[in-house]
């Protein structure tokens, strides 16, 4: 048993760590789907688009790519994408103290990713990525809602107790 108190958090860090994590569910899912899909046998329909996009290709910058080539590299570079990012801000929010909270920039740059990304989930994409930039974007608003960056678990701990500090009220 460690004789450590366990270490106050702001409450924008645990959002923003909830982020964090929801953003590499995200982008291990699309991978995951991404790399299973070119091990499973498509259907006859799913073969036949995939053989015309197989059988399309376009020069970009001198170099030669098919459709399908495009298409996978686009959607394994998303998941790297999402996992990194995602990465990121969990090693950003443990690396921060109650004394130095994520800042309120990082917190709306996460904001201005997620917002477009989920908008075109829910235009174009299926229902996992819609419910995980979904929650995700609830996260970072929760985030950004909560006034002071230097707000912590311990205080909203003391907010039912009957001393009541006045920033809290």
């Amino acid at each position: 048993m460690s004789d450590r108190a366990p270490r106050s958090r702001s409450i924008r860090s645990i959002a923003m760590s909830v982020t964090g994590w929801l953003l590499v569910c995200t982008g291990a899912g699309h991978g995951l789907l991404v790399v299973g899909g070119l091990f499973a046998k498509p259907s006859a329909q799913q073969q036949v688009v995939r053989d015309a996009m197989v059988g399309t290709s376009m020069d970009m910058a001198g170099l030669e790519r098919n459709y399908w080539q495009l298409f996978q590299g686009f959607s394994l570079l998303m998941a790297l994408m999402l996992i990194g990012y995602g990465v990121l801000l969990v090693l950003v929010t443990r690396a921060h103290s109650p004394a130095l909270p994520v800042s309120r920039a990082v917190t709306v740059l996460t904001a201005a990713i997620i917002a477009p990304a989920l908008l075109i989930s829910v235009l174009l994409l299926p229902l996992p990525p819609i419910v995980l930039l979904s929650l995700a974007l609830a996260a970072t608003a929760l985030a950004l809602a909560s006034g002071s960056s230097r707000r912590t678990t311990d205080d909203i701990s003391r907010v039912g107790s009957r001393s009541k500090s006045p920033e809290l009220i």
